[in-house]
């Protein structure tokens, strides 16, 4: 609880598995795919200091800052994300 900078990492360990998972992106890669992201955050301060780091994490993506009231209090942070992708057409072998 109030630990922002853990929730954050939780957060988007859970958004890198999801993504890896749904083979859209190579490994390592997932970040490059993440299309949009929808930040739910309880303050504007909240908010303010994440847009820079997901800027940073997830170039690609447009980001949206909402100020909403979240769904435990002890909460500071929810993500909600659009990820996409090519899937190779050889199960991403290389050519080599």
């Amino acid at each position: 609880p109030g630990d922002l900078d853990g929730q954050l990492a939780v957060t988007l360990d859970h958004l890198r598995k999801l993504v890896a998972g749904s083979q859209i992106a190579m490994a390592g890669e997932e970040s490059k795919c993440v299309r949009s992201l929808r930040i739910y955050v309880p303050t504007v301060a909240t908010g303010t200091q994440l847009t820079e780091r997901l800027q940073r994490e997830f170039p690609a993506a447009a980001i949206e800052i909402v100020l909403a009231e979240l769904c435990r209090r002890d909460l500071l942070v929810e993500i909600e994300c659009i990820a996409s992708g090519k899937i190779p057409s050889d199960g991403g072998q290389d050519d080599d």
